[in-house]
């Protein structure tokens, strides 16, 4: 989804068919009765994009709203590429949710990736050294690179989220707003077994 990004360093330098309307809330995009039978949603019943989005809109709006989503009759699929060409087809107006990197590959397409007003769930990914590794210097300087300006502008061309300010200030309008969403919040493993056991009740 998108990468936790804070402000710790600062590396700052000078100098066709919508998949919903900018600016609109999950309620909106999902769960309006309007849109029954016009949505195609990645399986929130296992463990995946899918369920990353349950999750953290379970928790911020409640059984209520995934009840709502769910009288619209979603297709849930697990075929994720294969789902966002079938909007481009026409077959749904909606395929939710999305991978913000997926974009880059969907220029060209009659769709439009829009992120809802209240954010977007987040998965985070951490770089590690091992206790004890065979080259602990070159496992540092590999670290240090991820943290780069450099390596950090990487990421945001490719619309994930960066560690680094100002890193996404040069970046096209449409890149730089994927980059610098607001994050909604991501899943417990804690929790696992029991959401699942819920998404399960309510998406059938």
């Amino acid at each position: 989804m998108v990468h936790l990004r804070s402000g710790e360093r600062s590396c700052r330098r000078g100098g066709g068919r919508r998949c919903a309307r900018p600016e609109q809330d999950w309620a909106k995009i999902v769960a309006d009765a309007k849109k029954e039978g016009k949505l195609l949603a990645d399986d929130t019943r296992a463990v995946g994009g899918g369920y990353l989005w349950y999750f953290v809109t379970y928790d911020l709006l409640g059984d209520d709203f995934h009840k709502k989503v769910a009288a619209n009759s979603p297709i849930l699929t697990r075929d994720q590429r294969e789902s966002q060409r079938r909007v481009a087809r026409g077959e749904y107006a909606v395929y939710f949710p999305f991978i913000l990197t997926d974009t880059q590959s969907l220029k060209g397409l009659p769709v439009k990736a829009i992120m809802a007003s209240e954010g977007a769930p987040y998965v985070l990914y951490g770089n590690i050294v091992l206790k004890s590794p065979p080259h602990p210097n070159s496992a540092k300087l590999y670290i240090d690179f991820l943290q780069s300006c450099e390596a950090q502008e990487i990421y945001a061309r490719e619309g994930h989220g960066v560690v680094l300010d100002g890193v996404t200030e040069t970046l096209p309008p449409d890149t730089r707003r994927m980059s610098e969403v607001k994050l909604l919040g991501t899943a417990d493993p804690d929790r696992q077994n029991q959401m699942l056991d819920i998404a399960k009740r309510i998406y059938k």
